[in-house]
């Protein structure tokens, strides 16, 4: 079982680059270091740029100055902390904070390093931009044919990291599409008896979106994009005026979200890739369970159904899927808010099944979860 906590906070602690190249998988997931200014959003190189120095302490120079630059993106732009927690057996196997930050240091200046209780103490004057571009400019070198080979690391590895803490954010509630994805009505049992006679059990059900999954996964995607517009630049790139998303994700809700809900785009493919692979790769099926009257399961059986788990194939004519991609415009992913499955059932019994059956239970699996 897991527990979710996702909230959006403006970090405001009071008190805070030449080096080697770095990576992101080089940011620890606990900063530690002071804000030292006030910071302050100023005109750097053409850009709005917050300005702002810190203290970064760690083990390592290297590290401390990686704490540093967290704590001053998460100072200049605010960040979503989820808090995910998985209990197994009355355990708890995974407990884990996930910060994320929508910014990246274009440019630092180490202004003094010491000896620290953790190990290194560097001051340093930081640059930070918003991340939430298209382009995906990070750096023209100042003179022909000079590359600032440093400059731009410092900026590819915090936008490095700011990328895989969005797509972390959002796989906390991707993955937890079959856990809290659905509300599934089961209609009167009815029982009738066949050609054949035989007694057939027929199970009739109505199954729709949870609506506080879809708004929960709209808030993180809606956080983590880089175009907020992605459908007005795709029509404007046919006159060669901008360029479109690398993908785009959108959540049609018909307006029972209210302001949540429509297109977004993302400047790589990572999170609707991941939407597709879990909501419609894994074979979404309706998983049906009898059980007797002593509550223990009688029967277990999985159907498909093609609104779930596309088995006829995407895009068939006058079909409404629950997740479905577009085969026009850029690579996306469409999540039909209002997609409903309405089905049916059926099951033969004898009549010592039918008399021992007590109750019936439905639920949305992965194709690996059903009996072979």
């Amino acid at each position: 079982m897991r527990r979710i906590l996702a909230v959006l906070a403006c970090v405001g602690l009071i008190a805070s680059a030449q080096a080697q190249v770095i990576t992101g998988a080089m940011f620890l997931p606990s900063p530690v270091g002071v804000i030292l200014s006030i910071g302050q959003w100023i005109i750097f190189e053409s850009e709005r740029t917050y300005y702002i120095e810190v203290l970064g302490e760690g083990r390592t120079a290297e590290e401390a100055k990686l704490n540093g630059f967290r704590i001053a993106v998460e100072q200049a732009v605010g960040s979503i902390i989820a808090a995910e927690t998985e209990v197994n057996n009355n355990r708890i196997v995974r407990d884990e904070i996930i910060s994320y930050a929508a910014g990246y240091v274009t440019k630092y200046e180490i202004v003094s390093q010491e000896a620290g209780g953790l190990g290194v103490k560097t001051t340093m004057k930081l640059w930070i931009k918003k991340s939430n571009i298209a382009n995906r400019l990070l750096n023209e070198g100042s003179k022909p044919a000079d590359i600032e080979g440093r400059k731009a690391a410092t900026q590819l590895a915090t936008l490095q990291y700011e990328r895989e803490q969005g797509d972390r954010l959002v796989a906390t509630v991707v993955n937890d599409f079959y856990r809290l994805g659905f509300n599934i009505e089961i209609k009167p049992v009815v029982v009738t008896f066949d050609n054949n006679r035989n007694g057939v059990v027929t199970v009739p059900f109505l199954v729709k979106w949870n609506r506080d999954y879809l708004k929960s996964l709209w808030e993180v995607l809606k956080a983590t994009r880089q175009e907020s517009n992605p459908e007005a630049c795709w029509q404007l790139v046919l006159g060669g005026k901008c360029a479109p998303p690398a993908s785009m994700i959108t959540i049609s809700t018909g307006g029972f979200m209210g302001g949540s809900g429509g297109k977004l785009g993302y400047g790589d493919k990572n999170k609707m890739n991941n939407i597709l692979n879990v909501m419609v790769g894994t074979q979404p099926k309706v998983m049906m369970t009898i059980y007797n009257q002593q509550s223990a399961p009688a029967y277990v059986g999985c159907y498909s159904f093609d609104t779930l788990d596309h088995n006829s194939g995407y895009n068939v004519q006058g079909a409404q899927y629950f997740v479905d991609s577009r085969f026009y415009g850029p690579p996306n992913v469409v999540i039909d808010g209002n997609a409903e499955l309405k089905g049916n059932i059926a099951l033969t019994m004898n009549p010592n099944q039918l008399a021992n059956a007590g109750k019936v239970e439905l639920k949305i699996v992965p194709l690996n979860q059903c009996p072979r």
